[in-house]
């Protein structure tokens, strides 16, 4: 508990793992991947985000956040996508 008070919430995933069946554990692992999906989204690696947010899907926010998780990787993967096609065209003047 102290683990997931103080923000270690890999540490403290790890430590409920191993007492899974232990009272009230599953809702603090859901709770674990819920900070650790909001921590990697604040850090910009949105594809692992949504890995946990999937996981803590029904915990507070989390589809808003599997929401916009997607919507940061459609605007980067086509931003990339238009960059190569700029970049097609203007290589073979089409």
């Amino acid at each position: 508990m102290k683990l997931l008070e103080s923000g270690e919430y890999e540490s403290a995933l790890q430590q409920f793992g191993k007492v899974e069946s232990y009272g009230d554990t599953n809702s603090y692992i859901i709770k674990c991947h819920y900070n650790i999906g909001s921590k990697l989204m604040n850090d910009k690696k949105w594809e692992e985000a949504v890995d946990h947010l999937f996981i803590s899907k029904k915990y507070e926010d989390s589809y808003n956040k599997i929401h916009e998780c997607f919507l940061q990787i459609v605007t980067i993967n086509m931003g990339y996508l238009l960059h190569l096609i700029y970049c097609g065209i203007k290589q073979y003047g089409a």
